[in-house]
């Protein structure tokens, strides 16, 4: 039996991928300047077992990247570029309330305003040899276009288990 992944639901879609994200608490890094790459590095600590630095669980949609690739078609917006735990097959948004996958819940506190780190040229997990480019612009649209938002952050209410293709439901 698999370990429990702290995520959770969306209104009416399905989860479509859940990297299982490292136990230990990451620690991540920006530039004071998001303009300047020279500048200087500030880094935190983020939660253990989530990339997201704010609240445990990071969503985002297929929608939301489809969105975001209908508007800017030039710019590569993969799902590596924004290291969801989760991402959940349905629209854009907004996600609010309390969602469930399987018999895990989630509250949804906020949309995840997004730093420097999806401008940085990475790795693609389980494509070895593969990277995306450095694009400064995917940050530069989004704080232009959506407030520097893209995905929702959420904390766990009821911890448990979900599975590729759950369904997603909320209130």
């Amino acid at each position: 039996m698999a370990a429990p992944v702290p995520c959770s639901t969306a209104p009416s879609g399905r989860v479509t991928r859940s990297p299982s994200a490292s136990r230990a608490a990451p620690t991540f890094e920006s530039q004071a300047d998001a303009d300047d790459d020279d500048s200087a590095t500030v880094t935190w600590e983020g939660f253990a077992g989530s990339w997201a630095d704010s609240r445990p669980v990071h969503l985002l949609t297929t929608g939301g990247l489809a969105a975001m690739a209908s508007e800017r078609p030039d710019l590569e917006w993969s799902v590596a570029r924004f290291r969801p735990n989760v991402l959940l097959d349905g629209p854009p948004g907004p996600l609010t309330g309390t969602l469930r996958i399987g018999s895990t819940e989630l509250r949804i506190d906020k949309p995840c305003t997004r730093c420097v780190m999806v401008t940085r040229p990475q790795a693609v997990p389980g494509e070895p040899g593969a990277a995306l480019p450095r694009q400064p612009d995917v940050l530069r649209h989004l704080l232009a276009s959506h407030d520097g938002q893209l995905g929702f952050l959420a904390t766990v209410v009821r911890p448990g288990q979900l599975a590729l293709g759950d369904r997603v439901t909320g209130d």
